[in-house]
């Protein structure tokens, strides 16, 4: 009997040892697919740009920019998914705490664009290029490590919602000062993330009305064109020259690119009436160059790396890594489907980014960084005991 028992450990063993090398060797895929991925849409960023601005005085200077950036994020995606994840946690604290701090000075000591205090100029030049750098884009990846780490082991009592509302207040002030509405609502979708799946009590969630109440009514008093933006929005064609002029020329943009598109190069929407095509717009403009069936595939590339995220975060047993995996996901994917949105005219304008393929160096490296820890946490130790990382 004890033999027979023996011999059926042993094949216990073998299948669940045959198991964790099938999980192993899928998740490795799906890594190499984010990879390559990435590469493409960064390169058809690069065209996108052109084809976004290819009747401007110096069109190359976007596409070298954006493609030296791309180079730049590439390496951020390697450097930080060699790096193993234990370190993220040991150094987490302190690099919050930094970026928190360069938060707070950007509000003193920033570089204005667009109406936005949120930018530093870096004083080197890369190849002759002014490079400016924002802190709130590239702080995403850490914030969201921080709230996996330390909401683990969140008690689900008023005294740690004290706690939790307060480093959600502390974070997003400074954001709101800058003001950066788009990011900001990002970094409260994964706080909102975070808290609901933990604290699991909607008194508690409902307790942030009032103070998110008033916030948003401090915001609308103090920066009048966010009420216009907001008009715009839903009165479009009530001042089609100033408030509406945005979203309408969302629609029209879309709408030249038909099925097909107009063919790369012959972007004449995009780049004669669509503001910040290459960048806010780039869906948009993206749209009107490769039509709804190109637009098909970009969003399928997209989907697919919003896909990846979410099976590594499945096939993680370590639960630090796996929630930072979640996280990191629902971000990216947030943040894409926010783009999406607002260039397809069914929320107001925001300043969203599309990741990858938009321009914008800060945009580039967080977006990398982002999925370049999240591989971190792929390959951690498959342990659901958080002080074993290897």
């Amino acid at each position: 009997m004890n033999t027979v028992t023996q011999q059926l450990d042993k094949i216990a063993q073998l299948v669940t040892s045959h198991e964790g090398k099938l999980q192993f060797s899928s998740k490795k895929n799906h890594i190499i697919v984010i990879y390559a991925m990435l590469l493409i849409l960064g390169l058809c960023g690069c065209l996108a740009i052109y084809s976004a601005t290819f009747s401007s005085s110096s069109p190359k200077f976007f596409v070298i920019k954006q493609f030296l950036w791309l180079v730049a994020g590439l390496l951020t995606l390697w450097c930080s998914s060699i790096i193993k994840f234990k370190y993220y946690l040991k150094l987490i604290l302190p690099i919050i705490g930094i970026f928190y701090a360069l938060l707070i000075l950007v509000l003193i000591r920033g570089h204005q664009v667009n109406g936005m205090n949120g930018w530093f100029e870096i004083p080197v030049k890369l190849f002759s290029f002014k490079c400016y750098f924002q802190p709130s884009e590239v702080a995403k990846a850490f914030f969201v490590l921080f709230l996996a780490k330390y909401l683990l082991n969140f008690k689900n009592d008023f005294k740690n919602f004290c706690s939790f509302s307060i480093v959600a207040v502390l974070w997003s002030v400074p954001i709101m000062l800058q003001p950066d509405l788009g990011t900001l609502l990002i970094y409260a979708i994964a706080m909102l993330f975070y808290f609901v799946t933990q604290v699991k009590r909607w008194q508690y969630i409902l307790l942030w009305s009032l103070p998110l109440i008033v916030a948003l009514m401090w915001i609308f008093f103090n920066h009048s064109y966010i009420t216009e933006r907001l008009l715009g929005f839903l009165y479009p064609e009530a001042d089609p020259l100033n408030s509406g002029w945005h979203i309408n020329q969302f629609r029209y943009t879309i709408a030249r690119g038909g099925l097909t598109g107009a063919s790369w190069g012959n972007a004449i929407w995009a780049n004669n009436f669509l503001p910040l095509a290459h960048s806010d717009s780039a869906y948009a403009s993206i749209s009107e160059a490769c039509g709804f069936t190109g637009m098909f595939i970009v969003c399928l590339s997209l989907a697919s790396l919003s896909y990846c995220g979410f099976y590594l975060a499945e096939y993680t047993q370590n639960l630090v890594a796996r929630r930072f995996i979640l996280g990191a996901t629902i971000i990216f994917s947030t943040q894409t489907l926010l783009h999406m949105a607002v260039n397809l005219t069914i929320f107001p304008t925001t300043g969203i980014t599309l990741p990858i393929l938009s321009y914008g160096g800060s945009s580039m490296i967080a977006t990398m960084l982002l999925f370049g820890i999240m591989i971190s946490a792929a390959k951690c130790e498959n342990t659901a005991n958080n002080n074993n990382l290897k």
